[in-house]
């Protein structure tokens, strides 16, 4: 499976000057991330995509993104994605499904255009 590491550099600038000024609350938050993916039987793409479930359902655009390009390196297919998000409608509604939709999509892009 691949690295569940988060590349800092894909991250918005605010949340990589926190990073910088508090590395030690990063790494520890890290940590809880791996300990949480450790405790059980799921593999990181199934974990990826309930996350993207998570912060579809919570409107977290950076959590989001961030969840659907490692759902897609952990080897989900758009349709997988896809899938996952349009789990949101009978939780949160069509418009944030709609705007999850569209967030996962402009990743999905960017993923492509970076290969």
């Amino acid at each position: 499976m691949a690295n569940n590491r988060i590349n800092v550099k894909e991250l918005p600038k605010s949340l990589q000057a926190f990073i910088k000024t508090h590395p030690k609350v990063w790494e520890a938050h890290q940590m809880l991330g791996v300990a949480c993916k450790d405790s059980g039987p799921l593999d990181n793409k199934t974990l990826e995509l309930i996350k993207i479930g998570i912060t579809g359902a919570r409107e977290n655009m950076t959590s989001f993104k961030t969840h659907v390009r490692q759902a897609l390196r952990e080897g989900a297919k758009k349709d997988e994605v896809e899938h996952a998000i349009l789990q949101l409608l009978p939780v949160a509604g069509i418009n944030t499904m709609m705007m999850e939709l569209l967030w996962a999509r402009e990743v999905i892009a960017d993923e492509k255009g970076g290969k």
